[in-house]
């Protein structure tokens, strides 16, 4: 019982590295929309279809469609 339990540290770079790729692939997918569409016309639903994002995650990442538009705009 006195042994000491190594334990392993937690990486999380390829969960980052995801989670970053995500981000990036709204924000190109919510400017093409906005482009075509226009803002107002822009669902949020519309824009999780085309970059392939469930909208829970969506929202996690952005939690509203004028945070999307901000991520755009910062962007661009």
């Amino acid at each position: 019982m006195g042994e000491s339990v190594k334990r392993r540290r937690y990486n999380n770079t390829r969960r980052q590295a995801q989670t970053r790729a995500t981000h990036a692939d709204v924000v190109q997918a919510a400017r093409i929309l906005f482009l075509q569409r226009g803002y107002p016309a822009t669902t949020v639903e519309a824009i999780g279809e085309a970059a392939e994002v469930p909208l829970a995650t969506l929202y996690r990442l952005f939690g509203s469609k004028r945070a999307i538009l901000s991520a755009v705009l910062d962007v661009s």
